[in-house]
Order: C-alpha cells, then structure tokens, then sequence
C-alpha cells in the first residue's frame, strides 16, 4: 500500500507521519502539479513557492505524470527542470536542467562574461543534452536535432528526433536563449497511427512516397516559414488524409499574441509542399 509522508516543525525538529493511501486512488493532475512545486520548493530553500512556476508536460505513458517546473526569483538565478510523479503521488524522478554557459565566468545568463551569442551548434548541443536527460533510456546516438526557425530574440528554436532502436519515437523542440540557456522544452504530442492503404494488388503502402508523419513533419516547418515569428508548440497539424497521390493535412496556427491562422498542406512524393493559407 502507498505511503504518503507529512513533515511537521515542531520545537525546531522536523517530525516525520506516515499515513497510507488507498491503493486504488489516483492522484490529479493539479495535486501532481503541487507535488512538483514543493518538491522544487525544497530542492531551493531560499526562493518563495510564488516565484517557482510549474506546468504540465508530456505524461509518461506509465500513468505517471510529467511536470516542468521553472524558478525565476527577481534579482536571482533562474533555473528549470521536471519532476515525474507517479500515478499515487510519489515523487519518482526531480532533475534540474544544466546551466548554459560558462559558469567560473560571470554565470551562464551573459555567456562567460562575454556577452556574445552563442553559436548555433552550442544551441544544438543544449538541446541535445536536455533531450538526452529527458530520455535517459536512449542513446545520444539516436537523438538527432536540427535548427528550426529562430524566435527572432537572438535565440534559438531547435528540433530535436529520437528515433531508438527498440522503444517509441518521439519528437519535440527546445528553445534555447542567446546565452544558452534552454527557456523552453516541449515534447510533440504523439501522432495517431499512420493510415494504411491497401490497393487491389493487396500489397499495403503509403501514398506519395512519403509516410502521413513525414508529411504532418514537412507541414509544420513549412507553415512556420511562413509565421516565423510563431514557436513551433503553437503550430498544430492534423492526420493528412490521401489527395490522390500526395497527402494534405490541415493545420492552425494559435499563437499566445493572438495571432491565428489556418489552411492546408498538399505534400507531394518528392517532398514539395504545396501551402493554402485561409
């Protein structure tokens, strides 16, 4: 049976309870949020709760909840990381995020003291490291990132692809500051599986040469192109559905600045994408 542990401050002594738990009670994602915020609330004593965001990422597939958590105290060093909370509560798994830059000289926030921007290929390798601790079950080999559109503040906006050998693919995008610091790590949400068509021969391909996950792929970088000034997160692609021989997929645009826009993609089998703005 679960056992949940309640501290108590008592004559200076921090006193320890344990109360058991159903085992059948499943904990919120609002309680697994506040979990995550405490848990990074004691990982950093001297900031206030109130200067320590949280927000829920993607989930494990376990039943077990991901949680990204962000501490910017005013005046002082920002940090982020993630928490895994299992499905009754229990903290599994608190990792912060590695500082960026060179920390013996003035702190990753100015990049060695320099003050200069970072390379793009220290861009790639943050968020190759970030995705490489957010996957610790798969190799850096099979992590490939690439650089996407740039945000525009003198950061960067990078993909990443883990493709291992023997578990699930997944997909996501870092956007990773001036000065190397990784402000944002998002996972894609998993596509559905790729439709199959099978023709009067019986043989089961895919249209236009291309898979429905490399057309939902191609789409989105090429929707943003066109809305540079969009994150890749706030670019959502549907399913495509056959057009004969290439496949079209329909995306929308919904930025937090209030911009929106939708319209369709007609990917091609050699890769041209066709773009319909409405």
């Amino acid at each position: 049976m679960p056992v949940h542990r309640l501290s108590f401050l008592v004559g200076g002594a921090v006193l320890a309870l344990a109360t058991a738990a159903p085992a059948d009670a499943q904990t919120s994602p609002s309680q697994a949020l506040r979990t995550c915020k405490n848990e990074a609330g004691q990982r950093m004593q001297s900031v206030p709760l109130a200067y320590i965001s949280v927000v829920r990422g993607s989930d494990t597939g376990s039943g077990s909840y991901m949680i990204n958590f962000r501490v910017e105290p005013p005046g002082g060093s920002s940090a982020s990381g993630f928490c895994i909370i299992s499905r009754y509560g229990f903290v599994q798994n608190v990792q912060f995020d590695p500082p960026r830059g060179n920390a013996g000289n003035g702190g990753g926030n100015n990049n060695g003291g320099n003050g200069r921007r970072i390379p793009a290929q220290a861009a790639l390798q943050a968020c190759k490291d970030t995705a490489s601790a957010r996957l610790p079950g798969v190799p850096r080999a099979f992590i490939d990132v690439s650089r996407g559109t740039d945000p525009g503040d003198g950061g960067y906006m990078i993909n990443f692809r883990a493709h291992p050998r023997y578990a699930a693919f997944s997909s996501g995008f870092c956007n990773v500051t001036w000065n190397g610091r990784v402000l944002d790590f998002q996972f894609d949400a998993p596509p559905p599986p790729p439709p199959l068509v099978t023709p009067p021969s019986g043989d089961t391909i895919n249209f236009g040469g291309r898979s429905p996950l490399e057309a939902m792929r191609s789409c989105k970088s090429v929707v943003s192109g066109r809305f540079p000034e969009v994150p890749l997160a706030y670019i959502e692609v549907d399913q495509p559905s056959v057009n004969g021989g290439s496949l079209l997929a329909n995306f929308y645009v919904r930025a937090p600045n209030g911009l929106s826009a939708s319209g369709s993609c007609d990917v091609f089998r050699n890769g041209r994408v066709n773009l319909s703005v409405r």
